[in-house]
């Protein structure tokens, strides 16, 4: 099981709060903590979203990513219950994940489902249209987490899983259940983090 020091969470350049004195403080005497440890650490949930999106093993979170999207899928198919580009897109991505899949596949399947996405009108202040928005969205970016640059593969991935999980909690919130779907979103996660989720 690997374990990150201080150091290693700097290397990931934090937002503004979490300095090199602040981190030592959630640390204490610790050398170095699990990621398990870290997400026991007193500090907000989506702080300890972020930084599972960039210890956290590729597969695994690619995996993640596609359980957060697929909880928007209802949300999306009963405006549009003929169009299944983003159940496609995570169907694509979970299928990389068992072998079964190209990354070509699931860049074709992705490129639908953006476009999919960016078909939909977005009305911030309508709060279907909006949850409607965010789960196609959602979809799209589990997908681009499974072919993440390869210059910077943990960081692309990172980012695309956390915008998918973002995308999803904000259709629960315009629902509306953020508050709940990010609970479900980090629980899901910490059963990622424990091996308790095969892959």
């Amino acid at each position: 099981m690997s374990r990150y020091t201080v150091d290693d969470i700097l290397k990931l350049e934090p937002c503004s709060p979490y300095t090199r004195r602040e981190i030592r403080k959630l640390w204490g005497k610790r050398k170095s903590l699990s990621l398990a440890s870290i997400m026991k650490l007193g500090i907000p949930v989506a702080d300890k979203l972020w930084v599972a999106c960039y210890l956290l093993d590729h597969r695994s979170l690619v995996a993640w990513a596609c359980d957060c999207a697929e909880r928007t899928l209802p949300i999306f198919e009963k405006k549009y219950p003929e169009d299944k580009r983003p159940r496609n897109a995570i169907e694509v991505t979970r299928a990389w994940l068992a072998g079964k899949a190209t990354l070509k596949e699931v860049e074709t399947a992705a490129d639908a489902a953006d476009a999919d996405a960016a078909a939909v009108p977005y009305d911030a202040f309508a709060a279907n249209s909006a949850a409607i928005y965010a789960a196609a969205n959602s979809a799209t970016y589990a997908t681009c987490a499974t072919y993440a640059n390869s210059a910077a593969p943990a960081a692309d991935a990172a980012a695309n899983s956390a915008t998918c999980a973002t995308y999803a909690a904000y259709a629960a919130y315009a629902a509306p259940a953020a508050d709940a779907e990010r609970a479900w979103q980090f629980e899901r996660l910490l059963e990622y983090i424990r091996g308790e989720v095969t892959l």
